[in-house]
């Protein structure tokens, strides 16, 4: 998986052409289904729905006013939905976007390709979950007390910017359910490695993460000692 500042210099390649001066931010956080936690998933129709985006805070304090989005360039122009912002793993375009009681809801068409059915397959089974949208502040800083008391507390608030793109991302994950699903043939073994999983036993340091080796099999190490 793309580290957060992978990301961040991924976008300002790929949207220099665009805004060659743009600040491109991520934020992160849970696809929420409109009457439940969990996101909609339709397996018929192969779409994902849900509230990609609120004025929430998150992880880092910070609070992105979906209403001072921008969306003249996503989903308008392009409409790829990329796993955790990789351009090597397109799984679906955006089929609709829109503002609802200050929150942005999206709904996803995913791909019938391999990775794109594991997508599926692990989002309807609540095994991954996440969102992350891409995008470039234009106004931002400290926020108001009114904006505290409105938002919550925060460290920075993001009043206005342009959105970029979407991504469906593994985390969280669920990595229990993630080494059953390889061990059961649900998924592939490559997939579970783009959400996270280690493909290797050679290994510098400890990590709480089982291993999924190139035959298939499932290995789960201990610290020793």
């Amino acid at each position: 998986m793309l580290t957060a500042k992978e990301i961040i210099a991924q976008m300002k390649a790929k949207y220099a052409a665009e805004d060659p001066k743009a600040d491109f931010r991520i934020k992160s956080g849970l696809i929420t289904g409109e009457k439940s936690r969990a996101p909609d998933v339709d397996m018929e129709a192969r779409t994902v729905s849900g509230i990609i985006t609120t004025s929430s805070p998150d992880n880092d304090g910070e609070v992105v006013l979906p209403s001072g989005l921008d969306c003249s360039y996503f989903p308008k122009k392009v409409k790829t939905v990329y796993l955790g912002h990789d351009y090597d793993k397109p799984i679906g375009k955006c089929r609709r976007m829109e503002m609802k009681d200050g929150k942005m809801y999206a709904s996803t068409f995913v791909t019938s390709t391999a990775l794109g059915e594991d997508i599926l397959k692990m989002m309807s089974e609540g095994v991954i979950g996440g969102f992350s949208i891409g995008f470039a502040t234009k106004a931002y800083g400290p926020p108001t007390d009114e904006e505290v008391d409105q938002y919550g507390d925060h460290n920075t608030i993001h009043r206005a910017g342009k959105l970029y793109e979407y991504s469906i991302t593994p985390m969280p994950c669920n990595p229990d359910a993630l080494v059953s699903m390889v061990s059961k043939g649900l998924i592939h073994r490559s997939t579970a490695v783009a959400c996270g999983l280690q493909d290797t036993v050679e290994r510098k340091t400890f990590r709480a993460r089982p291993i999924i080796l190139s035959d298939g099999t499932v290995v789960t190490l201990s610290r020793k000692g």
